[in-house]
C-alpha cells in the first residue's frame, strides 16, 4: 500500500466525545472520503445499523479474521473486541481515495507504526462534566458502564499529546469545520501535491529528472 498518493485520517476520542457523529457528518458531506467500518463482537444497539455503524460478528468470526490476517489492528475495548478490516482500506487507497478511521488510541498507535505519515486528530470534550452528561443523555449504557468509560477516558485523553491535531468538540458544526480545514491543509502539503501534480513539478524543474 502506498499512502503518498492519498491520506489516512484517524479520529481518536474517548466514548461520548462525538467522534462517530463527526465522522458520519464528514462522510455525508464528502462522499469521496472512504470511511472504514470497524468489526466488533459487541451487541448491536437498537439505533445502529449493521454495516453502517459497525460490522457485527461473532467472537469465532473475529478470531478467524485475526488468524487469516484480515485485520489491520484489533483491541479489547470495554470487554468487547474491535478491529479494523484491512482489505477495504487497501481497495480505497488503490482507488486514490482518502481514508477516514474512527478508532481508540491503542488502535491508532498500531496503525501509526504501519503508516507513519497518517494524520491523527484527537477529539476532546469541552469538560469531563459535559462528557459524562453526553454519555448519560445518549442512554446507550448502564451506570456501571458509564462509570467505566469515564475512568478509561482519563487514560485515553493522554494520547492527545501524540496527535498532530486536537479539536475541542464544544459546538458540533465548529468541530466539523475544524476537521475540514485539517484535511484541506494536509492535501496542500508538498508530498501530496508533488505526487498529484508530478508532471507539472517536473516541467517546472522542481524535480531534477
Amino acid at each position: 500500500m502506498n499512502i503518498e498518493n492519498n491520506s489516512i485520517f484517524i479520529l481518536v476520542a474517548p466514548s461520548g466525545a462525538g467522534k462517530s457523529s463527526l465522522a458520519k457528518a464528514l462522510i455525508k458531506k464528502y462522499n469521496s472520503i472512504f470511511l472504514s467500518i470497524s468489526v466488533t463482537t459487541r451487541n448491536k444497539r437498537l439505533n445502529e445499523i449493521d454495516g453502517v455503524d459497525y460490522q457485527y460478528v461473532s467472537l469465532e468470526t473475529f478470531e478467524n479474521m485475526k488468524k487469516n490476517k484480515m485485520l489491520l489492528e484489533w483491541e479489547n475495548v470495554h470487554g468487547n473486541m474491535y478491529g479494523t478490516p484491512l482489505q477495504p482500506i487497501i481497495s480505497a487507497l488503490n482507488n486514490c481515495q482518502d481514508v477516514l478511521l474512527e478508532i481508540d488510541y491503542k488502535g491508532a498507535k498500531k496503525i501509526k507504526k504501519i503508516f507513519p505519515n497518517l494524520i491523527t486528530i484527537f477529539i476532546l470534550p469541552p469538560s469531563l462534566y459535559e462528557l459524562k452528561r453526553r454519555l448519560q443523555n445518549r442512554a446507550q449504557d448502564d451506570n456501571d458502564t458509564i462509570k467505566k468509560r469515564l475512568q478509561n477516558a482519563s487514560k485515553e485523553i493522554k494520547y492527545t499529546r501524540e496527535c498532530e491535531y486536537v479539536i475541542i468538540n464544544d459546538i458540533f458544526n465548529d468541530a466539523l469545520t475544524d476537521i475540514e480545514q485539517i484535511i484541506r491543509t494536509e492535501k496542500l502539503k508538498f508530498r501530496v501535491q508533488s505526487k498529484k501534480y508530478f508532471n507539472l513539478f517536473k516541467e517546472l524543474g522542481i524535480f531534477d529528472i
